[in-house]
């Protein structure tokens, strides 16, 4: 094989035929078209090669955070050394931690410029020389100002690669552990900084302190020259050219050659200004930034006033004031562990008695109040403490209080769920995701059916009792026993594909279930043609053997729904087919309103929330018009082709084919197009559908042509079918909790099912003498109205729909890159404010605001 170094760090590595490894297994006893392909690993880097990594990356980590307060019981002495007062000496802190907090910007910018291993080893050698400098220069203030800056520059790029050389060589199932043992460098630096620091300005001088620091990173440098390779997927991929390597990179070069196109990732993400700031605009992330700075500010303010006031006031020499600082370090590790463990408790606490639903994220903010007032009263007893000289403990304690909030207020409120579903790669998530289309879709498909199968079996047998009726009046007592059965099941399916779908994910489901009902039309013709055949068999009339034999197979198929169709994410029956962490990340990926596995069986307070909500009423009246017309053309179809003279029965149900056709291609390309969240839901609803839907009821209200006035059929069938497709979709993003999603879907389809009943007795045999021109007059001025009812549900859902939008291209974006978005999620409780007035502001991923 080439040697690494001979190659251009542009160019792919050549990799000899004889030496590449086989991805190819073949065994002698039979044909080579038995071969198994052998999928590639995550990282081809050894196990201890991957440890040894870690570790290089995490003591790189730990150079910053050490420089920064191995300084701190230095100041005193420095300010002596170099003549200034307390607060110019306290400013090169300031500074120091500025540079060393806004210089990331700078290094991940060129993160994919040639790898990360030559930044490490430029940014090592930046802050090699500047510790070299510090050393050795004379004792000129502007020079040590200078030197610090250029100090925290260097240092600062090794703490931002190191978490993406840890993702680079750690699969996503593992990432989490591993970033933990990463962050262990950095957390150390706080702690062991000044006591180092403090040991040894109490037994040489202070410019030892910089000599310290560019001999462990010059040490540091070396192993990563001789030893680091290149991690970064979008040149190396998952490392396979060093898999054959020996440890030794021999010769060395800064630079790593290329691993072939199709092996390599898609490069790493630039951070941007603009990306911050619009972080930062938004309320909950700009509160906790702003706390955050101001806690870190008191902190400096005591860590850097320490020194000071233990050699001044109580008299301890260098070495005993870096000790002092263990206390501080304590209270950063005990305030990490406890804020965070607290915060959780407190929530679990909201959520048992007030329901998951009542809880937003954002109230873990008020968990800051607490610590908040801790730190206050921390600086407060450390400031009157110094000032009366009391015992030196009574001090390191209220160093504990300032420092303790400091460190558990960097535990976001969704840590544990970003971690979580960043341990997931695409490939495994779209495994889940094809786990529970294969449990749902097929059956949702094939008939309308919920959680039990306590439903379909009634509706089953009351169906097949259809053919033993004898009289009018017991169809319609059987009829009106079928629609009690059936009523459930729309509702019922839709809140449970709730808890497993996101909104802008419901377009697929909904697309299954309307796409089998409308092929149910082409193949219920079918068989209702073929049956009718069968006419006098067994002294029994066709319809009675269309119901007797859908009746039977409805009960039969009850059996498969009980033991196939799943419950919740969490059930214990779904751990039959999923693990617990996919149960877990399941319920994770969901949006903040979605049905989750421990809601309480029933919330009174979600039913009166719904009624008193506008949009249940507005998807209501929506949904009325639309079925009154729709229900109108679809239920008399038959009858109205066969008046227009086409063909009688039962060959007339040859003819209901057409519009079903039309209905599955358009369903499916309706389910293609949402996925892709070019536009908003209700805009689809509304040019695509709503509109093309008026035209056509116009069209048949005017046409005379036998043949127009079919294809108009054909058409507003289409568009009728269609419409529920993003309109359900649509419904689902305000829905809230399992008891409001419930009984919100079953509330509105109850009334939705009003325009059902009327619409079709508008089509009399009265109105047949002109081809029913009437009846869809009427049907295209309830069609207007219902665009006007579309319209203010849109106004009303404007925000959450775009939210919706934003956040679906945010997932395609990060799915194409190869990531699993795990950022801020869709926000329905406290909408964000994309909209002033009708007018929406800022850019599509800009955060305006909450209510």
């Amino acid at each position: 094989m080439a040697s690494l170094a001979a190659n251009s760090s542009n160019e792919p590595c050549s990799i000899a035929k004889e030496d590449e490894p086989s991805n190819v297994v073949v065994t002698l006893e039979k044909p080579l078209a038995n071969a198994v392909t052998q999928p590639s690993s995550y990282s081809a880097f050894t196990p201890p090669k991957r440890v040894f990594i870690l570790a290089v990356v995490t003591a790189a980590g730990f150079l910053g955070p050490l420089a920064g307060n191995i300084y701190l019981p230095a100041l005193p002495v420095l300010e002596r050394e170099f003549q200034v007062s307390a607060a110019a000496i306290n400013a090169t802190v300031s500074v120091f931690m500025a540079v060393f907090g806004f210089g990331p910007l700078f290094w991940s910018s060129y993160a994919d410029w040639k790898g990360r291993r030559p930044l490490y080893l430029i940014s090592l050698v930046v802050y090699i020389i500047a510790n070299v400098l510090l050393a050795v220069l004379p004792t000129n203030f502007g020079a040590l100002v200078f030197l610090r800056i250029v100090q925290a520059f260097g240092s600062s790029a090794v703490v931002s690669m190191g978490a993406g050389t840890v993702a680079d060589i750690t699969e996503p199932k593992r990432r989490a552990r591993a970033i933990s043992y990463f962050m262990l460098g950095p957390q150390c630096g706080p702690i062991l900084g000044p006591i180092l620091g403090g040991a040894i300005v109490g037994q040489t001088t202070w410019r030892w302190i910089f000599a310290f620091l560019a001999i462990l990173a010059a040490v540091l440098w070396l192993v990563m020259f001789l030893f680091q390779p290149e991690t970064l997927r979008a040149r190396v991929g998952n490392g396979k050219l060093y898999s054959e390597k020996s440890w030794i990179l021999w010769p060395p070069t800064p630079f790593s050659c290329l691993a072939p196109e199709p092996e390599r990732g898609p490069p790493p993400p630039k951070p941007t200004l603009k990306g911050y700031w619009r972080l930062f605009t938004y309320p909950p992330i700009g509160i906790v930034s702003v706390n955050t700075a101001i806690l870190y500010s008191s902190y400096f303010g005591i860590a850097v006033q320490l020194p000071t006031a233990l050699e001044n006031v109580y008299h301890w020499n260098s070495t005993k004031v870096g000790a002092g600082y263990v206390a501080v370090g304590i209270a950063m590790v005990v305030g990490s562990l406890a804020g965070g463990r607290l915060s959780d408790w407190r929530r679990a606490r909201m959520v048992k008695a007030l329901g998951e639903d009542m809880v937003a994220p954002e109230g873990r903010l008020r968990d800051q109040i607490g610590g908040i007032l801790l730190c206050v009263a921390g600086l407060v007893m450390f400031g009157w403490f110094v000032d009366r000289a009391i015992h030196p403990a009574a001090v390191l304690v209220s160093t504990f209080l300032d420092s303790g909030e400091s460190s558990s207020v960097l535990a976001t409120e969704d840590e544990r769920r970003k971690l979580l579903l960043q341990s997931f790669t695409p490939e495994e998530d779209k495994q889940i995701r094809r786990k529970i289309d294969r449990r749902f879709l097929f059956l949702i498909g094939m008939m309308y059916i919920i959680k039990t199968s306590r439903i379909m079996l009634t509706w089953g047998i009351v169906l097949a009792c259809h053919a033993a009726a004898k009289n009018k009046e017991t169809l319609w007592a059987l009829r009106f026993l079928l629609g009690m059965c059936e009523a459930g099941m729309f509702p019922g399916i839709a809140a449970q594909l709730c808890g497993w779908y996101r909104s802008d994910e419901m377009a697929k489901p909904i697309m299954w279930m309307f796409g089998f009902q409308n092929t149910s039309g082409i193949v219920g013709s079918l068989l209702a043609y073929g049956i009718s055949y069968m006419n006098g068999l067994r002294g029994m009339s066709a319809w009675r053997w269309v119901y007797l034999l859908e009746g039977l197979f409805t009960i039969l198929f009850s059996g498969v729904i009980y033991l196939v169709l799943p419950d919740w994410p969490k059930s214990p029956r779904t751990r039959k087919w999923l693990s617990e962490r996919e149960q877990d990340y399941v319920e994770a990926r969901l949006s903040e309103n979605a049905p989750k596995t421990a809601d309480s069986d029933f919330s009174k307070e979600e039913v009166i929330a719904s009624l008193k909500d506008p949009r249940t009423y507005a998807f209501m009246l929506s949904q009325v018009l639309v079925n009154f017309s729709g229900y109108a053309l679809s239920w008399e179809l038959p009858t109205i082709t066969t008046s227009l003279g086409f063909a009688g029965l039962p060959r007339n149900q040859l003819l209901n084919i057409p519009p079903s056709a039309a209905a599955v291609l358009a369903i499916i390309f309706s389910g293609w197009f949402l996925k892709q969240a070019y536009i908003t839901r209700p805009a689809y609803t509304m040019f695509c559908i709503m509109g093309p839907m008026l035209v056509c009821f116009i069209l048949l209200a005017v046409l005379k042509s036998r043949v127009g006035i079919y294809i108009s059929c054909v058409l507003g069938n289409m568009f009728y079918s269609v419409y529920f497709i993003p309109f359900w979709a649509w419904r689902t993003s305000s829905l809230k909790g399992t008891t409001g999603a419930a009984f919100t879907l079953a509330f509105q389809s109850c009334v939705g099912q009003v325009g059902g009943v009327i619409g079709p007795q508008l089509f009399q045999s009265k109105f047949a003498y002109n081809g029913y021109k009437t009846p869809f007059a009427i049907c295209a001025g309830v069609v207007g109205a219902a665009c006007l009812a579309n319209l203010w549900t849109w106004w009303l859902t404007r925000n959450v729909e775009w939210d919706v939008r934003r956040i679906r291209r945010l997932r395609i974006k990060e799915e194409k890159q190869g990531r699993i978005y795990a950022d801020d999620d869709v926000k329905v409780y406290q909408e964000r404010q994309f909209y002033k007035g009708v007018t929406k502001k800022g850019s599509e991923t800009n955060v305006v605001g909450t209510e």
